[in-house]
C-alpha cells in the first residue's frame, strides 16, 4: 500500500512540477520535480520489492 501511495504522489509532483515550469519558467520548479521523482522511484522500488517477497512465499503449486 505504501508503495502505490509513494508512486502516486511522486507523479502528482511530476505532473504539478512539469505545469508549474511550463507556464512560470521558474527553475525553482524542478527541485519539486526532483522531489517526485524521488518519491516515484522509491514508490517503484517498494512495489517490486513488495512483490519479490509475495512471491518467494507463496506456495509451489501457486507460482505454476
Amino acid at each position: 500500500m505504501t508503495g502505490c501511495t509513494m508512486l502516486a504522489l511522486g507523479s502528482l509532483c511530476c505532473a504539478l512540477s512539469g505545469l508549474m515550469l511550463a507556464m512560470t519558467g521558474n527553475p525553482r520548479s524542478a527541485l519539486i520535480l526532483v522531489l517526485g521523482l524521488a518519491a516515484a522511484a522509491a514508490g517503484v522500488v517498494l512495489l517490486v520489492s513488495t512483490a519479490r517477497v509475495l512471491r518467494s512465499h507463496a506456495a509451489p503449486s501457486a507460482v505454476g
